[in-house]
């Protein structure tokens, strides 16, 4: 278990994707390096990609024992995919039939964009994208239709940047008012919906982004540390490039300028080129990124990103204002506590301070009793505690 958080892939995942996405001799050996690792004990995000690793093995004629069990895990993947769309698709049809644009993204919309195999992106939720002003009819469908807030009753405000929906059957949709959780006052939303692309989800007409936009996003949503790990940011990204070839670089490098996501774009584009061997990357592309300027607030956000050091609380507070920086640099700094206090819900902005202290004191807490000097302090107290009893009884 790696003792720094990072969205990097390990040693062992890295050698799981090189098996899943590569092939001939180089995808074969990382395969049979990978393999002498506890099948048994791997991390749930690497569990995603075993149905693209038995797909590929499968391509080779691969015959070994382990295969019936890698079997199993595309086979089950495959169904719970299948019983979301279906459950996901009248929710679909009836915002379609009230007039509602729908944008799929994420898992879906690569789905529907490559073509691909339903088992080989596995999916906890189906996200899609709407326009702020569809939001109250939206909400009153969704609820029709026996959909009820993730997390109890729902805020809308405009620091709001998704609901999280769930059904009596444990399936989820996520719905997003903006594609980047962190560029999330429109800035990049009129672009990707101009240039949005027309589909079909089971019958039901709707649309995915371009696959420039899709890659910004895949790699920007995918370099943020998560406690599941989000390593499948490398095989999305890597389908994208290798099904399509209408990638517009000059577009890329633009947009991540306008963004102020050249940090995370050069990065991950510089580790799919080196690491994976994407050779449709052009190396003008990475000088171009690695060129453009960043500000102190740029890297720092992307820091607290990619690899948290800090308590969770404190470290999204810390990027939440960071970011708010970056996007609304005019706005005086009484426009920052409204935001916090509309993203917190709280009734007036004077309890901003004192709810951001709570949380930060709660956060620091919480991350000391995660620690293993707390728990070795705890453990010997609670032996201190024993023996006091024992001797008192």
């Amino acid at each position: 278990m790696r003792r720094v958080r990072s969205c990097w892939p390990t040693v062992e995942q890295e050698l799981l994707l090189k098996a899943s996405l590569l092939k001939g001799e180089k995808g074969l050996s990382a395969w049979k390096k990978w393999r002498e690792t506890d099948f048994d004990k791997i991390d749930y995000g690497s569990l995603r990609l075993i149905p693209l690793l038995y797909r590929n093995l499968l391509s080779q004629h691969i015959q070994a024992p382990v295969m019936d069990r890698y079997r199993g895990v595309y086979r089950s993947f495959w169904a719970r995919n299948q019983l979301l769309f279906h459950k996901v698709r009248p929710v679909l049809a009836a915002l379609h039939e009230a007039g509602v644009e729908i944008m799929l993204f994420k898992g879906a919309g690569l789905l529907l964009r490559c073509d691909m195999d339903i088992a080989l992106r596995p999916m906890e939720d189906v996200d899609f994208i709407i326009h702020r002003d569809d939001v109250n009819t939206v909400l009153s469908i969704v609820k029709k239709l026996g959909w009820w807030p993730k997390f109890g009753d729902t805020l809308i405000n405009e620091a709001t940047n998704e609901i999280s929906f769930r059904n009596e059957s444990g399936q989820f949709i996520d719905i997003h008012f903006h594609a980047l959780l962190y560029a999330e006052w429109g800035i990049h939303e009129l672009t990707y919906w101009n240039g949005a692309l027309q589909s079909d989800f089971l019958g039901v007409p709707v649309k995915v982004m371009v696959d420039t936009d899709h890659l910004i996003h895949v790699l920007v949503h995918g370099l943020a540390w998560n406690p599941v790990p989000s390593i499948r940011w490398v095989s999305d990204a890597m389908l994208l490039l290798d099904s399509l070839s209408s990638i517009k670089w000059d577009y890329l490098v633009e947009q991540s300028r306008k963004l102020r996501v050249t940090i995370p774009m050069y990065r991950g584009l510089k580790y799919l080129k080196e690491k994976m061997d994407v050779v449709v990357i052009p190396e003008e592309v990475l000088i171009e990124l690695k060129r453009c300027r960043t500000s102190l607030a740029e890297r720092m956000a992307h820091n607290l990103r990619t690899e948290p050091v800090l308590p969770r609380h404190m470290n999204e507070i810390i990027l939440r204002i960071l970011t708010y920086y970056l996007y609304r640099p005019r706005c005086p700094f009484p426009g920052i506590l409204r935001y916090f206090q509309l993203l917190w819900g709280l009734d007036h902005v004077w309890q901003v301070p004192c709810e951001g202290l709570q949380k930060l004191f709660k956060g620091v807490i919480a991350h000391v009793c995660r620690s293993d000097s707390w728990l070795l302090a705890k453990k010997f107290l609670d032996r201190v505690r024993g023996e006091y009893s024992l001797r008192k009884s």
